[in-house]
């Protein structure tokens, strides 16, 4: 797979900063955390494009994941990855379309997981 391009990797950086800034500033226990492997289970892992972990969760997972969508992903970032994230419980995931300045935000209902 080809490495991201310069404004995938621009919008990776400015979102894990904007989140950083706003739990120091807001006194939050939450971290934003760029291009960190996700383990899914004993079969392998993810490369989530930006995860935010609150302290308080009692689970090791993240409470967000967020991708940045390319032509190269797009269909993994939509189906495949979308599955996991529900599975493994991750209650927030954001797709991010650089391109059309879009975001789609997805919430796991309580009754899925």
């Amino acid at each position: 797979m080809a490495p991201p391009c310069r404004q995938h990797r621009e919008v990776q950086y400015n979102l894990t900063s904007i989140f950083n800034n706003y739990f120091r500033q807001n006194k939050k226990r939450c971290i934003s955390i760029f291009e960190d492997q996700l383990d899914i289970d004993e079969d392998g892992y993810v490369l989530p494009d930006v995860k935010i972990y609150c302290y308080n969760n009692s689970k090791n997972i993240p409470l967000m994941v967020i991708e940045v969508l390319s032509p190269a992903t797009r269909e993994r970032d939509l189906g495949v990855k979308m599955e996991k994230y529900a599975k493994l419980g991750i209650k927030e995931y954001w797709i991010v379309t650089w391109e059309t300045l879009s975001i789609d935000v997805y919430l796991l209902s309580d009754d899925i997981g």
